[in-house]
């Protein structure tokens, strides 16, 4: 085996994904410090994957391995180029080698924004249907993703076959996959205290404290999938982000409609400075401005919520006629504030298949 770095791509708090070739071919090499334990748990899931036959997870080519590692860092900047020797000679790193796909889904929502068809409602519908699908299958399969969002979503081009059109993405037909299980749940045994990502969190995990225990380790079910799985899917319809303070890089989404007026939120001293490079650390400040945003859009039944969406809708999208109804009530029905009330993947999906026949 033979791995060659090419140039980084992504870092967060435990980890740094490099652009590679394995055996001479395109993949992507994840690293993380052998002090990280979680890493571990990301191979448990991986391998509960494969061994389980779920067909909506990336490839994973290797993990744990400790192969021949060199660098085609040619035309990097000196700073990487450096890292990247320093990664290949040292032993300290596992590391996994996963395939390459050409998109992710985060990708073609910022690349289309500026041109998105939002009243292409058929093919929305269409994403939410795979998307829960996907988060059946693994539910089925004992493994909880806890950080579902459009940036661990891949898509890999279907030959042949008449899949989702993804607008932007090349124009060819596309399936979805999970990627980025690193604090993800196998069969009830939790390997993170820090799960998922700010602005996909639901209310339960808002307020868990640094001081990881057991009782909120009960909080860390499939519940949580569900929640980030809508978020999600507010974005596949309109490409914003439903609790709208800050995108994955921390920046302002100016161009963007917000959905709600902040100014009526606690939100006035929320600044950049305090979304760190890993955003599913929360402090007490954000956590206090994504509790207000939820709380300003779910209400405590689903017919509220499904009226403040409706209001929502009708002062910032022009969808057709008939489709404001029917959007503010899937949402409604899966966002709900209790886990305990909301709906199974299963469920959402047959809600998805009775009311639009997809």
């Amino acid at each position: 085996m033979n791995i060659t770095l090419i140039k980084p791509i992504a870092t967060g708090a435990t980890c740094c994904v490099w652009d590679a070739t394995y055996n001479n071919k395109e993949a992507i090499v994840k690293f993380t410090d052998e002090e990280q334990k979680y890493y571990l748990n990301e191979v448990d899931v991986l391998s509960a994957a494969a061994d389980r036959g779920v067909s909506c997870v990336a490839t994973v080519y290797d993990t744990a391995s400790r192969g021949e590692l060199t660098h085609g860092g040619y035309d990097l900047p000196n700073h990487l180029k450096h890292e990247a020797e320093r990664i290949a000679a040292s032993v300290k790193y596992p590391y996994m080698v996963m395939k390459k796909y050409p998109y992710d889904m985060r990708q073609v929502l910022k690349l289309t924004n500026s041109n998105y068809d939002i009243r292409n409602t058929k093919m929305h519908w269409q994403l939410c249907a795979q998307l829960f699908d996907m988060v059946a299958d693994i539910h089925s399969r004992g493994i909880i993703h806890t950080d579902i969002k459009p940036g661990n979503i891949l898509l890999e081009a279907i030959d042949g076959r008449a899949e989702i059109p993804i607008f932007g993405a090349g124009g060819g037909a596309y399936k979805m996959l999970f990627c980025d299980f690193g604090t993800a749940v196998v069969d009830d045994k939790v390997g993170s205290p820090y799960i998922g990502s700010f602005r996909y969190m639901p209310p339960e995990l808002t307020e868990v404290p640094a001081a990881w225990n057991a009782t909120h380790k009960q909080l860390i079910t499939s519940a949580v999938d569900i929640w980030e799985a809508m978020v999600t899917c507010w974005e596949f319809f309109t490409c914003n982000l439903l609790f709208d303070i800050y995108d994955e890089d921390c920046v302002v989404y100016d161009e963007h409609v917000s959905p709600v007026d902040l100014s009526r939120q606690s939100t006035d001293n929320i600044s950049t400075e305090s979304c760190d490079s890993n955003d599913s650390f929360l402090d007490e400040e954000d956590s206090a401005a994504l509790k207000d945003l939820i709380d300003f859009i779910i209400g405590d039944t689903e017919e509220e919520t499904k009226q403040n969406l409706l209001n929502h809708i009708a002062r910032n999208y022009e969808f057709e006629e008939g489709e404001p109804e029917l959007i503010a009530e899937f949402f409604a029905f899966g966002l709900q504030k209790n886990p305990a009330n909301r709906p199974p993947a299963a469920a959402i999906r047959a809600w998805i298949r009775e009311k639009l026949n997809i």
